[in-house]
């Protein structure tokens, strides 16, 4: 291995693996709602203290 080159099982690339398994995640339970298998209810389920923290510290799109 060579000075700068980056190993596979390094931080960067577990990091990477995650992001692609959220967004595998992300799709199968948006088709899932779009099948009817899963209701709006079961993902739409933000804590309230997310809520509150969103309406103080958000900007207005």
């Amino acid at each position: 291995m060579q000075a700068g080159e980056r190993r596979e099982g390094s931080a960067e690339a577990r990091q990477r693996r995650a992001v692609v398994d959220y967004a595998l995640q992300r799709r199968a339970k948006l088709a899932d709602v779009y099948a009817g298998r899963a209701s709006l209810h079961d993902v739409c389920d933000a804590h309230p203290y997310l809520l509150r923290a969103a309406k103080f510290h958000g900007q207005p799109a």
